[in-house]
């Protein structure tokens, strides 16, 4: 068992790592990338189960985008590997401007395990002092609020074909 701050820290070594296999990744392995994407979301539902859950999810969310996975396939091939990068080096990157980052830790009552970089491992970096939330009610008062999504489709101005 691991300590909190040994998993986060793995998980930075991580995204540290992405820099470098994005800003190296050549375009055609991009491209495969985008192409495999593009097929899993273009994928028809297995069952009706799935296609089900995809229409509620739609509608719980009062959205109304039912042709959502063709805009975001046609959305995701007009984007590049230098648009991917500086995504990364923006919001992702550990020291990017726009970063935010929400980290539960869970503590565990019984022993701690060692917490030292196996060989092979990145080392982990040098992460920021974190923020302890102790109410969650006076934390979320600070937070900015961000409007929700116009729906898609207006049903107000929708009329039933029954």
């Amino acid at each position: 068992m691991k300590p909190p701050q040994y998993v986060e820290g793995r998980i930075e070594a991580f995204i540290q790592k992405m820099n470098d296999v994005i800003r190296d990744m050549s375009d055609e392995e991009f491209s495969k990338h985008v192409s495999a994407l593009c097929t899993k979301r273009l994928e028809k539902p297995k069952d009706l189960v799935q296609q089900n859950y995809k229409y509620w999810t739609e509608i719980i969310s009062n959205y109304y985008n039912f042709d959502r996975d063709s805009i975001e396939v046609a959305f995701l091939k007009t984007i590049t590997k230098e648009d991917l990068y500086k995504f990364y080096k923006e919001k992702i990157a550990l020291g990017a401007p726009q970063r935010h980052k929400l980290s539960v830790h869970v503590i565990s009552g019984g022993a701690q395990g060692e917490s030292s970089t196996p060989a092979g491992f990145m080392q982990a970096p040098v992460l920021p002092v974190p923020t302890i939330v102790t109410d969650v009610m006076e934390f979320k008062q600070d937070l900015g609020l961000y409007p929700l999504p116009k729906p898609f489709i207006d049903v107000t101005k929708t009329k039933a074909k029954l």
